[in-house]
């Protein structure tokens, strides 16, 4: 399951090219819908520690932001608007100095 998960990741997600690739490369021979099987059945078993996992994050004063994740230069992902509540938004700077 968890080299049918990764490899369906690296291929972005397109589960044809997935199964293509584990037939090739690694003799099994799975179709399109048994690649979504197995990811549903892998979702299934990680829905409750998400869900759990979405209420801490919804419960906490503080969500942490990582800005590496804009695209773009620095100076372009600092002038982004956040035009929501900033009471509790904690900026840190990734630049050294």
């Amino acid at each position: 399951m968890i080299l049918v998960i990764f490899i369906k990741f690296l291929l972005r997600g397109v589960l044809r090219k997935t199964a293509k690739f584990l037939r090739t490369g690694f003799a099994l021979n799975l179709t399109p819908a048994s690649v979504n099987a197995i990811v549903g059945r892998v979702a299934d078993a990680a829905c409750r520690e998400y869900n759990e996992l979405k209420e801490r994050i919804r419960k906490s004063d503080l969500v942490y932001v990582d800005e590496t994740e804009f695209f773009g230069t620095w100076e372009e992902s600092m002038g982004m608007d956040f035009s929501y509540d900033t009471r509790h938004l904690a900026c840190r700077s990734s630049e050294p100095g």
